[in-house]
Formats: structure tokens, sequence, C-alpha cells
């Protein structure tokens, strides 16, 4: 769904789809309490807040931060893999929108334990261990996100971030395949994540510092 300033409709929209989330999900409740659609729910409100702040209200702001305390404290340790990276990339992306310390030793810790799993789950090649293009395609375009933001909030660009990024970067030029495919092994999709073109585009944007063009 794209949105910009003036789109009353669509703001309108997500702004219902936001309230009503909040009332019909009650704290730990339901799938919507499960880490991994958490985390994918944080970034994309977050993005939203940045993007059109007269969203932001004291309740979407209360439950956002409920949503965030519970990830911290639910991390998908258990499953590992992609699941525990997206957990990570979100409590690092989330905690630079909050003021406080509690939110700044979420970023450091989370941070910390970011980079030991990406030395853990990405192989020499550049490739995610689990194999599956989609996951990987989803971890690098989730990882340059977050890369945009630290640079936006903290003005640095980690080294071990950026290097990660390039390794998993060249590994998707080289699974590439014509008309700018993927191999469909494993648990892969070609409908369930960006485009891999589009995501080779943002992510050397990013290495490179230039502007994302559409």
């Amino acid at each position: 769904l794209y949105v910009e300033k003036g789109d009353n409709k669509n703001i309108i929209f997500i702004e219902l789809l936001i309230d009503s989330w909040i009332d019909r999900n009650k704290m730990g409740k339901g799938d919507g309490w499960h880490s991994y659609t958490i985390s994918l729910r944080l970034r994309n409100i977050i993005w939203c807040f940045n993007l059109l702040p007269e969203m932001i209200s004291k309740k979407r702001l209360d439950s956002l931060w409920e949503q965030f305390c519970w990830l911290n404290m639910h991390l998908e340790i258990h499953h590992g893999g992609n699941h525990l990276l997206e957990n990570l990339i979100s409590l690092s992306f989330s905690s630079l929108f909050f003021e406080g310390e509690k939110a700044k030793a979420i970023f450091l810790n989370s941070q910390y334990k970011l980079k030991k799993e990406l030395d853990l789950q990405i192989l020499e090649d550049g490739g995610h261990e689990e194999r599956t293009a989609t996951y990987h395609l989803l971890l690098l375009e989730h990882l340059v996100e977050l890369g945009i933001m630290i640079q936006m909030k903290l003005r640095d660009r980690p080294y071990w971030l950026v290097s990660k990024i390039h390794q998993m970067t060249e590994w998707v030029t080289k699974i590439r395949l014509i008309g700018g495919n993927y191999p469909n092994f494993n648990d892969s999709t070609l409908s369930s994540c960006s485009k891999l073109d589009d995501v080779l585009r943002l992510s050397y944007s990013y290495l490179n510092q230039k502007e994302y063009e559409l």
C-alpha cells in the first residue's frame, strides 16, 4: 500500500487497521502476538510514523512500546535461523524510534546479538545458511532498511553490517536467473518477497550511498 502526504483515504485506512488491531488483540493473546509477526508489524508501523507523524497518538505509541518490550522478552531462540534474525533486526530498528535508557540498552544488546547471529548464519559465499532464496532476499532487504535507519538516526554505518550486506548482495547476483528470477529451492516461492532486482537496487543504493531509483 503506497501512501504519501495528502493521501487521506489511505492514511485513514491504515489508522483504522492499526487501531482495530490494538482493540482486538489483547497482550499475549493469539497469532498477532507471535514474535515473527510482531517483528514485521513493528517495522511497518514505525516507517508509517516516521513518514507521516500525524498518525502518531498516545494509544498507538503505547501499543507499539508494549509490542517492542514483548518481542525483547520473547526472542525466537528455539526457532533460530531467519526468525531470530528478523526478531533482532526489528529490535534494533524499533529501539531507534524510542527515547530513554531502556530503548538504548535494547539497541546495544540486539546489535551485539545480531552481529553474532549474522556471523553464524551467513556462510563464506555470502548466502544464508537455510539456502532458501526467499529468506535470503527478505533478510537482505530488512538489513538494508536497518542500515538506512541507523544512518538516519545515528549518522553511522557499522562496518560489520555494511560488510554483511555486501556479502549477501554479491550472493544474490550469483543466483540471479534470466529475467530477474531465482532458483525456487527449499521453502522459496516467487511471490512472498520483493522482486530480486528491486532488492539489488535497494542494496546497491545503500552500499554506494546513492539515491534509490524507483
